[in-house]
C-alpha cells in the first residue's frame, strides 16, 4: 500500500494503516536518531515521539507531501533538540575525564587532560571516537544535520536538500563548513593524542 492511501487511512482514524506506517518506517527513524544520540533508549524515545506527533498532527499533513522527508526531518530536529536539552550528551556522560569538582569540560579542556594520562593504543582509539562524536555534536545545528545525514545515514545530496528543505547548493555549503570545522576540532586532538 503506497504511503498517500495509508495517509488518507490514517486521517479517518484508522489504526491499523498507522500501524502498517510504522512497521514501515520505524527502523529508518531508528536509524537516524541513533546516528544522533548514540544511545538505543533515547533513539527509541525520538522514534515514539515522532510517531506521536504525526498521529496528533494526522490532519494537518498535506497528501502531496513526501511522508519519508517529513519524517526523516522532524526525526533528525528532534534527535538535535535532545542533545541540545541534556546538559551531557551520552557522549560526555560515558567519559570518565570529566573531574568530580566540575559539571562540565569544554573539548579543549578534555583535550588537555589526555595529556597528563598514560594510555594504550585501544585507549587512544576510544578518545579518538569520542573526539570525533564530540566535535560533531558541537557543530551548529544545521551542519550536523547535514554531515550526519550524509556520512551516518548515508543520504545523497539531493536527499538532504529535500529532508532540510534546502537547495543542493546549500547543502554543499553546510556540509563543506561541517567538515572544515571537524578538521579544525580534530586536528589538535590526534596531535594530543598521538603525542601520548
Amino acid at each position: 500500500m503506497q504511503d498517500v492511501e495509508l495517509i488518507e487511512k490514517i486521517k479517518n482514524n484508522d489504526n491499523q494503516a498507522f500501524k502498517i506506517l510504522i512497521s514501515k518506517y520505524k527502523q529508518k527513524a531508528f536509524t537516524i536518531a541513533f546516528g544522533f544520540l548514540h544511545d538505543k533508549t533515547q533513539a527509541e524515545d525520538v522514534v515514539q515521539d515522532v510517531f506521536i506527533k504525526f498521529w496528533e498532527k494526522r490532519n494537518e499533513f498535506e497528501l502531496n507531501a513526501k511522508f519519508s522527508t517529513w519524517l526523516y526531518r522532524v526525526c533528525s530536529n528532534m534527535s538535535i533538540n535532545v542533545l541540545r536539552k541534556n546538559k551531557f550528551s551520552v557522549v560526555f556522560s560515558s567519559l570518565k575525564i570529566i573531574k568530580s569538582d566540575e559539571k562540565d569540560l569544554d573539548f579543549e579542556q578534555q583535550i588537555e587532560d589526555l595529556d597528563s594520562k598514560t594510555v594504550d593504543a585501544d585507549t587512544k582509539d576510544e578518545h579518538i571516537k569520542i573526539a570525533l562524536k564530540n566535535a560533531i555534536n558541537s557543530l551548529p545545528k544545521r551542519q550536523k544535520m547535514a554531515f550526519v545525514l550524509n556520512k551516518y545515514q548515508n543520504f545523497s545530496y539531493k536527499e538532504i536538500a529535500e529532508i532540510m528543505e534546502l537547495s543542493l547548493t546549500s547543502v554543499e555549503s553546510l556540509l563543506f563548513r561541517a567538515k572544515t570545522n571537524l578538521q579544525k576540532k580534530l586536528l589538535n586532538t590526534y596531535k594530543s593524542i598521538n603525542n601520548i
